[in-house]
């Protein structure tokens, strides 16, 4: 609340996809106070905590889901599909991979460790699952390698968003696009500086 109430305070605008795929390729301009919003994995409380804050101060932002753990019925730690469906007005879902946000026995994402094949078979379920025209992803754990973004093209995926911490300009490889993390206990000061207020 008090970070979307400081966006809010401040005159940012919230990013669609489409628009920071655009500002990615110098396609468009965008306000100088500009912000891309994503959260991942479809938990519960995407929905019920952060849902109302965002249309509160008319934000819009990405939720990567994996689509393999969406539940049919009521559930108190994962989306719904009435969830995904009642959210659309704030949410633009994307994929998390459809069950690959694993990790093997020594360790290692599924992103990386399993076979070309089943990570192809995995991504391509998950798109049809979200039934999107220009899909973007998100590496689970921010893990991948030159395979899997070959996998991604193949797909047509637009681009993919990695957990680096560090500033987006226009130009950067579009299947290596950093994002900085807000962790549960960042002050509104520590948000500040990862936003470049200082």
């Amino acid at each position: 609340e008090k970070q979307m109430a400081f966006l809010a305070n401040e005159k940012y605008t919230s990013l669609t996809a489409e628009e920071f795929y655009l500002f990615m390729q110098n396609k468009i301009k965008v306000p100088q106070k500009s912000i891309l919003i994503t959260f991942d994995d479809g938990l519960k409380d995407n929905l019920d905590t952060a849902y109302p804050i965002l249309k509160k101060y008319k934000f819009t932002a990405i939720n990567f889901i994996d689509t393999g753990q969406v539940a049919e019925k009521n559930s108190k730690s994962i989306v719904t599909v009435h969830d995904l469906q009642k959210g659309c007005d704030v949410f633009d879902f994307q994929s998390h991979t459809y069950n690959f946000h694993q990790r093997n026995e020594n360790g290692e994402a599924y992103l990386v460790s399993e076979t070309q094949k089943e990570i192809q078979k995995d991504i391509g379920i998950s798109l049809v699952n979200l039934n999107k025209k220009n899909p973007i992803f998100s590496y689970p754990y921010g893990e991948y390698d030159d395979e899997t973004i070959k996998a991604l093209k193949q797909f047509n995926i637009i681009m993919a968003f990695t957990t680096e911490g560090n500033d987006v300009r226009p130009g950067m490889d579009l299947y290596k696009i950093p994002r900085k993390r807000i962790l549960p206990d960042d002050t509104i000061e520590d948000f500040k500086k990862k936003i470049n207020m200082w």
